[in-house]
């Protein structure tokens, strides 16, 4: 009697379907973990809303970045195996993501520096351009100044990624990296382990990317073999490392996250357009991903700033409700901007 093979309905090249919800799905988990964070921190007298932050907080927490970081690394793999030249790439990633931050940056830095922290101008300097996340644990943006420096780097880890035995020794580097800063150079490690902790994933998300673009047809089996193991894996390391201070607790948290992206494309798979609202608002959100980090970070800070109890869930609503606006403003001055240069390159 002969069985039919078993085929898993997952295929490496289904993430790249889904990629722009899974951007919307990561932003807004880090927008709700920075509220559920601190309504767990002060442990507030609302039960319910406790509860609640309990469980997010140790559920899920800030995979969302790790989910970022992951796929930044996987959608760079296409765009660099088109081939194009470094500098329109490099140009590219500048409108998306460093001209957006010196608009905004400008005015954050400035009212945070000069008006609530009365800080020098060097002090200023070192903020807005982001340094001082690497040498002070200035971690406001710090997302902004790690992915610039992950697109620096992103030919490279490409090189690396395109070979099975280059990619490997890639990983063990990164890692060694990280072991070598928390033991020989702690006062480093400390300032950009929020950073460091996830530049594995950005490497595993550009050979995910790799094997996704170059398998025709998926690979069930192999995949199968990889979910089975990533949750196995991850489960392990929540159970044993999750509460812990283990120095490569953050790196490991990051085979969550990967679980968490094939959790949902087996689900988007099944239940296909039922839901089609809450789809099209994941991949809205994930469309200006970066403008709402940078819109949340500006909005969440000011109201601390002025002394505003955004632990309070109305106000911290309000914050949200505030974000909308601000991402439309910056979009369009964006769009503007980028019609304006196009034009003057045409006319060069």
């Amino acid at each position: 009697m002969r069985f039919k093979a078993y085929r898993f309905p997952f295929a490496w090249r289904d993430i790249s379907l889904y990629r722009g919800e899974l951007f919307g799905a990561a932003i807004l988990s880090v927008i709700f973990y920075h509220y559920f964070k601190l309504f767990y921190e002060i442990e507030a007298s609302n039960k319910a809303i406790y509860i609640i932050s309990r469980f997010y907080y140790n559920a899920i927490g800030s995979v969302g970045v790790d989910i970022f970081i992951f796929l930044s690394g996987f959608g760079l793999y296409y765009s660099l195996s088109r081939k194009p030249k470094l500098s329109s790439y490099y140009l590219k990633r500048v409108r998306r993501v460093v001209i957006p931050y010196l608009l905004c940056g400008l005015f954050y830095w400035t009212i945070r520096d000069f008006v609530f922290m009365h800080r020098t101008f060097l002090e200023f300097l070192l903020d807005y351009s982001l340094l001082s996340f690497w040498i002070s644990e200035a971690i406001s943006f710090w997302f902004i100044s790690f992915i610039t420096v992950l697109y620096i780097i992103s030919p490279f880890v490409y090189w690396l990624a395109n070979d099975r035995r280059r990619f490997a020794a890639g990983v063990v580097c990164s890692f060694g990296l990280i072991l070598l800063c928390y033991f020989f150079a702690r006062d480093i490690f400390e300032n950009i382990e929020v950073a460091l902790q996830r530049l594995p994933y950005f490497l595993i998300g550009m050979r995910v990317g790799k094997i996704s673009k170059t398998t025709e047809h998926g690979d069930e089996q192999g995949t199968s073999i990889w979910l089975a193991c990533v949750l196995v894996f991850s489960v392990f390391l929540k159970i044993i490392f999750g509460k812990t201070n283990f120095v490569l607790n953050g790196s490991f948290y990051g085979y969550y996250g990967i679980f968490l992206i094939f959790a949902y494309v087996l689900i988007r798979k099944k239940v296909q357009d039922r839901w089609k609202g809450l789809f099209s608002l994941l991949t809205l959100a994930g469309k200006y991903s970066l403008e709402l980090y940078i819109a949340h970070t500006f909005v969440k800070n000011f109201m601390v700033w002025v002394g505003l109890p955004i632990q309070n869930p109305l106000i911290y609503l309000s914050h949200i409700v505030i974000m909308i606006p601000f991402v439309f403003c910056l979009v369009k001055i964006l769009e503007i901007l980028d019609n304006v240069g196009r034009a003057h390159t045409s006319v060069i």
